[in-house]
């Protein structure tokens, strides 16, 4: 009972948010200060989310020793805190009964059909051709001046996308879902100990020490503009290419993000910056990647008895690793301690650091993923202008999409950067 009256409270808290976003997007886009009325129910709104908070802080909702082993607090969407790459976003919202599409858009289907490049053809041209469930989202999403909301049904499947698309979740990071634009979360920082005791002689104490890790969603926005002459001729299926392009941009910046991000607002912080993190350098003026770092790298992650379950280094460093052969002229094979290790491929990994005298160096992360916490707040927004403002002398649609989200690390010293790896 305890789990479900906070996610009751949660879900009140959510609610109440919203309606305060939404308070506030609707005088941002009207270019106007909040009324008098309006910023009463904004300082009602907000005094009833903070009653809320402590409602749910007093039964326990922001203490998890799960979460802070870095682990899935269950088995399926249905009772998961954090989502493994197999589990959608989609899923999780359904669980919690928060994927009902809005009046008007149930008896349209799968959510799963929504495509966002045939809304953008529809709202650009008026021609809604094979696009209905679109152009109903659009019509229930409307907020004012030409920008829509997708309901949380539809963008829960884009998130989805933009996650398949990630290589760090491939690599087996975990999405926690954040309903609220702050999670605080507790990760374990000093574990317990155990020793044996004499007959008669008092149990010797031992205490975990937990530390707050807070998530704070920061945007990640898009913004695309398509010429009116290319707009009107695109056909349905060449629409779809919009919607991959986006997820695609917006995965690509979350793997950077999450793998180096500087952490100076609004910028989340990476792996590469995190306290905690090993990191390996191959000298002053870097040099050539060999077997033997990843080994260490792998070892230094074991050595806390963690265990590294993927490497993640730009396609250059795993072709100049490939490239090495023996005396005999044979190819270098991979080690066998590496062989449960998988190698992941991301050009998000830059090959232009520099270390010391060099200027081309590169990175290679190893870890244990898992532990690797990806915040995303479970709404998607996005907004169409049509010839309005900037893009009307150039005939251009404009479109801006964005996504919010933060990163941390459940357990720091599961991860090992190898710093400085020349080509």
């Amino acid at each position: 009972m305890k789990h479900e009256r906070i996610i009751e409270l949660k879900t009140q808290q959510f609610q109440k948010l919203r309606k305060i976003r939404d308070l506030l997007d609707t005088s941002e886009l009207e270019s106007r200060a909040l009324s008098r009325r309006e910023r009463a129910e904004l300082d009602q709104l907000q005094a009833d989310a903070e009653k809320l908070g402590n409602q749910i802080r007093a039964a326990g909702g922001e203490f998890n020793p799960r979460l802070a082993q870095g682990v899935p607090l269950g088995d399926d969407a249905g009772t998961a805190d954090v989502l493994t790459r197999e589990q959608r976003m989609s899923d999780w919202l359904r669980a919690r009964g928060r994927d009902t599409l809005p009046s008007g858009l149930e008896e349209l289907g799968d959510p799963e059909r929504f495509s966002l490049g045939r809304m953008v053809r529809g709202a650009c041209t008026g021609v809604w051709e094979g696009a209905e469930l679109e152009r109903r989202a659009l019509s229930e999403g409307v907020l004012g001046q030409g920008g829509a909301l997708v309901p949380t049904a539809l963008s829960a499947t884009l998130l989805d996308r933009v996650r398949n698309a990630a290589q760090v979740f491939n690599a087996g990071a975990l999405t926690v879902p954040m309903e609220t634009p702050t999670l605080n979360l507790a990760r374990l920082g000093t574990g317990s100990s155990v020793a044996w005791k004499a007959e008669n002689a008092a149990i010797a104490q031992s205490s975990m020490g937990f530390e707050r890790v807070t998530l704070t969603a920061q945007a990640l926005p898009i913004l695309v503009t398509l010429s009116a002459e290319l707009s009107e001729d695109l056909s349905p299926s060449a629409a779809d290419l919009i919607e991959h392009e986006m997820a695609q941009a917006l995965s690509l910046e979350l793997d950077r993000a999450a793998l180096r991000g500087s952490g100076v607002a609004p910028e989340p912080k990476g792996i590469r910056n995190q306290t905690g993190v090993t990191i390996q350098s191959l000298g002053a003026n870097g040099a050539s990647l060999l077997w033997d770092h990843l080994i260490d790298g792998a070892t230094n992650v074991r050595n806390l008895n963690l265990e590294p379950n993927a490497m993640i280094a730009a396609s250059r460093t795993w072709g100049a690793l490939g490239k090495q052969k023996l005396s005999t002229g044979e190819y270098v094979p991979p080690p066998p301690i590496l062989a449960d290790v998988r190698r992941l491929t991301s050009n998000q990994v830059a090959v232009n650091l520099t270390q010391g005298t060099a200027n081309n160096a590169s990175e290679v992360y190893i870890g244990s993923f898992e532990n690797l916490l990806i915040g995303i707040r479970t709404d998607l927004r996005l907004q169409v202008r049509v010839l309005s403002e900037r893009f009307m002398d150039a005939m251009q649609y404009g479109l801006i999409c964005w996504i919010r989200a933060d990163v941390a690390l459940a357990h720091p010293e599961a991860f090992d950067v190898v710093v400085g790896c020349l080509p």
